[in-house]
């Protein structure tokens, strides 16, 4: 499904809004968002988080930024994952299936990595943590084997094994 596309949709339902709040932050106006709807944890006419534009926050599932949260760039927070308190998501980073994110330490980007030049993210979720490389979601256990499987032991298996030490050790720091 391209994200892009579904929050474009001319007759879609939508279930928040812009409350006409705005602030600059390092360069980038962004907007306050309130609820239309009563969804998930989220009740009609809650307050939520800051947004730059409608691609950073799908319209489907129960995705959610509260709080002060932050949500800019191409970043893109969908499924029923939720930002929290202070935490900043941005850049090419997706936020998606359960993830919570409550801390800009609970998320973790590399970019131009592997034979693609990818993004990678790592994010916490309510189980651990996440990986979402391409086409790839699941956890940092599957992804070494995908790795394995499509690189054997070239550079770019070595890069990618790098970086998974990195996520274990950023992880591995909170509670």
């Amino acid at each position: 499904m391209d994200f892009i596309k579904f929050n474009e949709g001319e007759n879609m339902n939508k279930k928040y809004e812009f409350t006409g709040e705005t602030k600059e932050f390092y360069g980038i106006t962004l907007k306050r968002i309130r609820a239309k709807i009563s969804f998930g944890n989220v009740i009609k006419g809650e307050i939520g988080g800051w947004i730059e534009k409608e691609i950073n926050l799908s319209h489907e599932g129960d995705c959610w930024v509260y709080d002060n949260a932050k949500v800019y760039n191409n970043a893109k927070v969908y499924d029923n994952a939720e930002v929290y308190d202070n935490a900043w998501v941005c850049g090419n980073a997706w936020v998606c299936g359960e993830a919570e994110v409550i801390k800009t330490r609970h998320i973790i980007l590399f970019s131009k990595v592997g034979s693609r030049n990818d993004t990678l993210t790592a994010f916490r979720t309510k189980t651990g943590f996440s990986i979402k490389v391409g086409c790839f979601l699941g956890s940092l256990e599957l992804f070494l084997e995908k790795v394995k499987e499509t690189h054997g032991d070239n550079k770019y298996a070595k890069e990618y094994r790098a970086i998974a030490e990195v996520i274990k050790i950023r992880f591995s720091e909170e509670n």
